[in-house]
């Protein structure tokens, strides 16, 4: 795979030029697409890369008829005394992976001063992303991905577990907790959804009353004019549009 990606970054790269301080303004800057490539090319040390995603143990399970990927940074506990370890899932979201959990496992899986517990680390990566199939049948979403990682924590032995999730993987780790309480000792995300006829009705009555009333004060510039954040979100959100409705347009 390495020897075919590096024989595809060698050939000739058909650009075209871009507009004149345009940035990304229209979309990928294909000057700043060229540096990437060159860097890529000549800079990337792929063997050094690899070392470090080896520096944990990969495995993969067969759920629900998908080859599913996950990392384990089990516990190292050592000569530390009235340490716990328990267990907790990691739940990436897009466009990430697994990789970008790997800064912070070791202040996870090690005693830290003033706690008692440290966790064995179970990365998942979600079906169709990294090294997890991605399912053939439609359909296929963040509940049945939240049936599934509760099957791969309970097959690795975890009646109980906690979990945390980004982004997609905030979605699928609430789902989770909702779904299965008797099972998540708690969860964490950093990326929260929101969506109900009270929040949408309340956002709105917002922008006509005063300061301070339904928003606070300190966070008004942030919300309003609506007319700002609705243009925001439709002029940058065209990637998003595409990848709901027509992801295989550009798979």
């Amino acid at each position: 795979d390495l020897r075919d990606f590096k024989a595809r970054l060698a050939l000739p790269l058909r650009l075209t030029p871009a507009l004149e301080d345009a940035n990304f303004t229209y979309g990928m800057n294909s000057d700043t697409l060229q540096e990437i490539v060159e860097h890529w090319r000549e800079k990337y040390d792929w063997r050094k890369r690899e070392a470090r995603l080896n520096s944990y143990p990969h495995f993969k399970t067969r759920i629900e008829g998908l080859d599913i990927h996950f990392m384990r940074a089990n516990s190292k506990i050592g000569s530390a005394k009235n340490v716990k370890a328990v267990p907790l899932l990691l739940i990436h979201g897009w466009p990430g992976s697994f990789v970008e959990f790997y800064d912070i496992l070791p202040l996870l899986n090690h005693p830290q001063e003033g706690s008692n517990v440290v966790f064995d680390v179970i990365c998942a990566s979600i079906p169709g992303y990294g090294f997890s199939q991605s399912s053939s049948k439609q359909g296929f979403g963040n509940i049945e991905t939240a049936q599934v990682f509760l099957k791969l924590m309970k097959r690795l032995g975890y009646e109980k577990f906690y979990l945390q999730g980004g982004d997609w993987g905030s979605l699928i780790a609430t789902n989770m907790a909702i779904m299965y309480p008797d099972h998540i000792l708690g969860v964490h995300v950093n990326m929260v959804f929101v969506n109900s006829p009270a929040v949408t009705l309340k956002m709105i009555l917002g922008a006509y009353l005063p300061a301070g009333v339904l928003v606070a004060k300190e966070d008004q510039n942030k919300l309003y004019p609506l007319s700002n954040l609705f243009s925001m979100m439709v002029i940058e959100s065209g990637y998003m549009h595409i990848q709901s409705t027509k992801p295989d347009t550009i798979g």
